[in-house]
C-alpha cells in the first residue's frame, strides 16, 4: 500500500508539472531520484575490487519515474591512484517486480582512475528498451552500482537522476524536481570520511538489518518516546511492558558508538516525530579507546539535530553505566570525563534532563553492581533495568509525557 501510494504521489507531482509546462519557459526535465541527504547529497560505495552491485535507490516511485524520464543518470568521482597496471569498471542496472534484472550494455567507466584520478563522471544510460517493459504496477524497484577492478577503492556517488530523452514532450516542460522515498534506510558510509561527527567509527552486517527492522515499523512507532543508543538500550526486551502508558520505541544497536547514532539519529529517531527522546551512548566509544572529548562533540551534534528538527522536544542524556568486562575495557578517567561531561551538557541545554545511570549501578568504588549486571560484567540485567525505569519515570512525570 505505501509503495502503491509513493506511484501515486510520483504521478500526481509529474501530471502537475506538465500541466504547468503548456504555460512555462522550456528547461530540461529532471527527476532527482535519491539525494543521499543522510551523507550530504554524496553515497561512498566501498569498492573491494571484485563484482558488486550496491542500491543506490530503491521504490515503486524510482521505477514510475523512469518510464517517464528514462535517461538515467548519475556522477561518480573516483580518487587519484599511483601509476600502474589499474582498471576500473562501472555500470548501471535495474531491477524489478515483473521483468529481469538488466545491467546497462556497456561499462559506463572503463580505464584506471590514474594519477589525477576520476571528477564527477557522469554515467548516462537510456533504459527506453528496458522500461518499456515495465508492468503498470510494480511493488518494488532498484538502481544497482554495478562495479569491479583489480583493487580496493572508494567511488563517490552523486546526483542520481533521471532525465527526459531529447525531444520529447516532457523536455519542454519546467525542471520537476521529486525525492523518492527509500525503501530501506541509507547505506552506512563505505569510507571514514564519509561519517558525520568525530572519532571512532563501528560497524558490523547485522547493523544492517536492525537498522531495516527498524525500517519496517516506522508508521507504527510515529510519536513515540524513542530510546537510541546501543547494546544497552537494545538489550531492553522488556522496555514497553515497563512504561505501560507510554508508547516507546528502541532504537538501540548493539556495537554502536557516538558516531553511529549522529549518522543515523535523523533516519532511525527524529523521523518518528518523537515525543521525547533518551540517549544512551559511548561506552563503546570508550572500549575502543575513542576520545572522551570526541564523544561529547557527536552528542552535541545529536542534540543540534533535535533542537533543529523538533524545537523544544524534551530530551534525557543518561551517563554510561559501570562495567568490568576484560574483553571490553574501559578506563575509569574517561567514563568519569565523559559522564561529567554529559551532566554538563544536559545542563547547559534547554528541554535536556540528565539521568545518572552510572551512580545507580555502581558500588562506591565505581564498580558495577552485581545485581544490576550479568554475568558479562557490561550488559544490564533485569534489576539494572528496573533501576533505569526508577531514574527516568519522575523526569516523564515532570514532562508530562504521556
Amino acid at each position: 500500500m505505501k509503495n502503491a501510494t509513493q506511484a501515486t504521489m510520483f504521478t500526481a507531482l509529474l501530471m502537475t508539472a506538465l500541466v504547468c509546462a503548456q504555460h512555462g519557459a522550456a528547461q530540461e526535465d529532471t527527476v532527482i531520484l535519491n539525494p543521499f541527504t543522510a551523507t550530504g547529497g554524496h553515497l561512498a560505495v566501498s569498492s573491494p575490487g571484485k563484482w558488486q552491485n550496491p542500491a543506490l535507490a530503491g521504490s515503486a516511485a524510482v521505477g514510475a519515474a523512469l518510464r517517464t524520464h528514462p535517461l538515467l543518470k548519475v556522477d561518480v568521482s573516483v580518487p587519484a591512484e599511483a601509476e600502474g597496471a589499474a582498471w576500473l569498471q562501472v555500470k548501471l542496472a535495474i531491477h524489478g517486480e515483473g521483468f529481469d534484472r538488466t545491467e546497462s550494455p556497456q561499462w559506463l567507466l572503463n580505464r584506471a582512475p590514474g594519477k589525477g584520478g576520476i571528477d564527477k563522471l557522469t554515467l548516462t544510460w537510456d533504459t527506453s528498451s528496458v522500461v518499456a517493459k515495465l508492468p503498470a504496477k510494480s511493488s518494488w524497484f532498484k538502481v544497482e552500482l554495478v562495479n569491479q577492478g583489480d583493487r580496493a577503492r572508494t567511488i563517490d556517488v552523486a546526483n542520481l537522476r533521471a532525465e527526459a530523452l531529447p525531444g520529447s514532450t516532457n523536455a519542454a516542460g519546467p525542471k520537476v524536481t521529486v525525492i523518492a522515498d527509500e525503501s530501506h534506510p541509507s547505506l552506512y558510509p563505505g569510507v571514514n570520511q564519509a561519517w558525520p561527527g568525530r572519532g571512532v567509527i563501528r560497524m558490523f552486517d547485522f547493523m544492517v538489518g536492525e537498522r531495516n527492522r527498524f525500517w519496517g515499523l516506522r508508521a507504527k512507532e510515529q510519536g513515540a518516546v524513542v530510546f537510541v543508543g546501543d547494546s544497552l538500550t537494545g538489550g531492553w526486551k522488556t522496555l514497553a511492558t515497563d512504561f505501560p502508558k507510554l508508547k516507546v520505541a528502541n532504537r538501540g544497536v548493539g556495537g554502536d558508538v557516538s558516531r553511529g547514532v549522529l549518522f543515523r539519529f535523523k533516519e532511525d529517531v527524529l523521523d518518528l516525530n518523537p515525543k521525547a527522546v533518551v540517549i544512551e551512548i559511548g561506552n563503546n566509544d570508550l572500549t575502543a579507546m575513542g576520545r572522551p572529548a570526541d564523544m561529547l562533540s557527536n552528542l552535541a551534534d545529536i542534540l543540534a539535530l533535535a533542537e533543529k528538527a523538533r524545537p523544544g522536544m524534551p530530551v534525557v542524556l543518561c551517563s554510561i553505566p559501570s562495567s568490568a568486562n576484560p574483553k571490553a575495557p574501559v578506563k575509569a578517567d574517561d567514563r568519569r570525563a565523559m559522564n561529567d561531561g554529559i551532566r554538563k551538557m544536559a545542563s547547559e541545554h534547554k528541554n535536556t534532563c540528565f539521568c545518572d545511570l552510572f551512580t545507580a549501578t555502581a558500588e562506591q568504588d565505581g564498580s558495577p553492581k552485581p545485581e544490576c549486571f550479568a554475568a558479562d560484567k557490561l550488559h544490564l540485567a533485569g534489576p539494572g533495568f528496573a533501576k533505569w525505569v526508577e531514574l527516568v519515570t519522575p523526569i516523564f512525570d515532570k514532562l508530562n509525557l504521556e
